[in-house]
């Protein structure tokens, strides 16, 4: 069923939604598709990963630096090959070599644990888009081509479409850049409550204008 207040030839709708999400502490908190959404996407993106830190623990991390991180590990070392592999554990000597290998065998462990919860706060992050963003999502070609619970993929998309991407529907890249444009005039620093969030709001906003996709 379409939202009585969605347009009806891109999805947009002219305020933010009813919703309560699924989850307790992000009752309140989603993201959508429509005015407004930009200066409610940060803090929604900043309660998300709160909770996920708090519910999950270390994929709070991962899910911040796009990627499957161990910071536990700083010095953990990875080779381009099993035989690069190979030829550092020669040069070791046998206490060293049992330490690295245990090591190895640590950090395998941590990174199954961020795996597994990163996979849970996919589903999360899922359920806490509006069915106005839901649809969006989908029709980007980032989101179509991700492999099943890529959740750096849908973080990233999620951004995109909250800030204004003219890259996410290719048949309407006019459409798209008019919407920058405006979000980035609408941008009014009393809204703001310091300088420099107004400043990376501005600064976000006019990169996404100056793009040369029109």
């Amino acid at each position: 069923m379409t939202d009585k207040n969605e347009k009806s030839n891109s999805g947009y709708i002219s305020k933010k939604p009813d919703m309560k999400t699924p989850y307790k502490e992000l009752e309140k908190h989603f993201f959508y598709f429509g005015r407004g959404m930009q200066d409610d996407y940060q803090e929604t993106m900043e309660k998300y990963l709160c909770n996920v830190g708090t519910t999950y623990g270390m994929s709070e991390r991962a899910i911040e630096a796009g990627k499957y991180t161990v910071i536990e590990f700083p010095d953990y070392r990875e080779f381009d090959s099993e035989a690069d592999r190979l030829t550092f554990l020669y040069n070791l000597s046998y206490s060293e070599k049992r330490r690295f290998e245990k090591n190895e065998e640590d950090y395998d462990k941590y990174l199954r644990l961020i795996r597994r919860t990163v996979s849970q706060a996919y589903q999360v992050l899922w359920d806490i888009c509006h069915s106005s963003m839901q649809n969006r999502i989908k029709a980007s070609s980032e989101y179509q081509n991700m492999n099943i619970g890529d959740i750096f993929t849908l973080k990233t998309v999620i951004e995109n479409i909250s800030i204004g991407s003219a890259t996410l529907v290719a048949e309407d890249i006019m459409g798209n850049y008019m919407e920058n444009l405006y979000n980035f005039l609408m941008v009014k620093g009393g809204e703001y409550s310091s300088p420099s969030d107004y400043y990376d709001t501005f600064s976000t906003k006019m990169e996404r204008v100056m793009e040369k996709r029109v």
